[in-house]
């Protein structure tokens, strides 16, 4: 076995071993879309993942076979700073090499951008491969986001509320209503156990841009309120699949922001939000819907997988201590 530069002549092996992957993710998970089954649709995907401006990537090969890659990509956020991205497409190994080999190509990976001064890494995997997860957990990685799908049954009731609580469609004359609202993930999150953080600046951000929503005529922005008092919400918009993103199926919606005031929560707000949401979603000819969240929110971790969704992949994060550039024994 031997690691080695991933060069362009691989892509054709490296996406039979994706393809394959992907059939076995579709196993526990259906819902995943069905394309990247063949290796040609595999293909694209790894080669988006090449062709964005800073890849690193790896390969291991044994008699003259490829047998296992790693793609990761060099980027920079303001919250994530400078890191290194591994994409869901971004590593799999042949049928029947022990997932060893992950820690292998990782720590390959992680040399050169270690050197180039990149110490948060991030890994998007499948929810559907507990062996190689664990690979990744004995490399230091913890999880951080879950990504999951739900296939929206044939039938959505709304479940009746307290008095004097109403669920509607927003509208530009809910403007100040979806300001005040805005910001109750982040508030939520800056908190115990997550401790997201949040800049002073990011609250007007948010009201702007959920105002923004509300003129958007393929989102569908639903809102609780009691008299006038906004209690809670959840948007909606057409999560669009593409020929190199193997977690968005065809026909699929994304439950893309949501939350519920502190003052409401456990009385059924957010449950009717969401199944309002799914109600119309069916009606407008949607079959699935995708949503994510914050593994160490507690909160989200247990509604969303009560309402169905099922975890489709993960994203872990490792946090390297940045004085290893200097603190190195010498």
């Amino acid at each position: 076995m031997k690691l080695v530069t991933f060069q362009h002549e691989m892509l054709d092996a490296a996406a039979q071993l994706l393809s394959a992957r992907h059939v076995r993710a579709r196993i526990q998970h259906p819902a995943l879309p069905e394309q990247f089954e063949q290796p040609e649709q595999a293909r694209k995907a790894l080669q988006a993942l090449l062709e964005k401006p800073t890849p690193l990537a790896f390969a291991a090969i044994h008699e003259e076979q490829v047998v296992g890659y790693i793609i990761g990509t060099l980027a920079f956020s303001e919250i994530r700073e400078r890191h290194l991205w591994v994409d869901y497409a971004g590593s799999a190994l042949a049928a029947g090499v022990g997932v060893e080999l992950y820690r292998d190509l990782y720590a390959q990976l992680a040399e050169v951008a270690v050197a180039k001064g990149y110490f948060k890494h991030y890994a998007l995997l499948p929810s559907s491969d507990e062996d190689s997860l664990h690979a990744w957990f004995r490399l230091g990685f913890g999880h951080e986001q879950v990504h999951a799908l739900l296939t929206l049954p044939s039938e959505v009731e709304v479940p009746a509320l307290p008095s004097g609580i109403t669920v509607r469609r927003a509208g530009k004359t809910d403007e100040s209503s979806v300001r005040a609202l805005a910001p109750t993930i982040m508030r939520h999150q800056v908190g115990t156990p997550v401790f997201g953080i949040a800049f002073p600046d990011d609250a007007p951000s948010l009201q702007e841009g959920y105002a923004g929503l509300l003129d958007e005529s393929d989102v569908s922005f639903w809102l609780a309120t009691r008299d006038s008092e906004p209690l809670g919400y959840q948007v909606f918009w057409p999560d669009t699949a593409s020929d190199h993103n193997l977690l968005t199926p065809t026909s699929c919606i994304s439950l893309g922001v949501g939350g519920t005031s502190p003052a409401a929560r456990g009385v059924g707000v957010g449950t009717a939000l969401v199944r309002q949401g799914f109600q119309h979603a069916k009606a407008s000819g949607f079959t699935n819907c995708s949503t994510d969240w914050r593994m160490t929110n507690l909160l989200s971790s247990r509604f969303w997988p009560r309402l169905g969704f099922q975890p489709v992949a993960y994203r872990l994060f490792r946090q390297i201590d940045p004085r290893i550039a200097w603190a190195d024994g010498r």
